[in-house]
């Protein structure tokens, strides 16, 4: 992970796991989140120091960047999605959704919203629990968007959905 300043472009620090291939950051409260292979870590935004990691995985590589929000960190991993709390460090939950997992999840509004192979899933944010499931007639692979009480997805069925929540 390289952090530089935006308005100069000077590098503020540099960290390296003892491994390569680590996911897309996410910044949630000057913390740095990212995924690798079997590992989540958060890194100090400031310092540039690693403050905790948490194995998440058996196996394989999760490359996936993570979602933050309200002190909870949500990754897909294998299929799965996974809750953990980003203090104690501990996995409030771990689902595997009917049609598993396959990108980075969205919170907004007490909901968690993945898309995977059948299509468009909300999970309760709280619980894992799932709220309703809208099968697109093609893979989701993309990030869903929420908007203005709207949650929107792209699909291989060539369309964009806009599913009012």
């Amino acid at each position: 992970m390289t952090a530089v300043d935006a308005a100069t472009g000077d590098v503020r620090w540099e960290w390296r796991s003892r491994r390569s291939k680590m996911s897309m950051p996410t910044v949630a409260d000057v913390i740095v989140y990212a995924a690798h292979q079997t590992r989540m870590w958060a890194v100090d935004g400031v310092a540039g120091r690693p403050v905790w990691d948490v194995r998440v995985a058996d196996q394989g590589t999760v490359l996936n960047p993570p979602t933050v929000a309200h002190g909870v960190l949500y990754a897909a991993d294998g299929g799965h999605l996974l809750a953990l709390d980003t203090v104690t460090r501990s996995r409030r939950w771990d689902v595997f959704p009917y049609g598993g997992v396959q990108q980075t999840p969205t919170v907004a509004g007490g909901s968690v919203y993945v898309g995977n192979r059948e299509g468009l899933v909300a999970l309760d944010a709280a619980t894992g629990e799932e709220r309703w499931r809208l099968e697109t007639g093609g893979e989701v692979h993309s990030t869903p968007v929420v908007a203005d009480g709207t949650v929107y997805v792209g699909s291989e069925d060539d369309f964009l959905h806009a599913i009012h929540i």
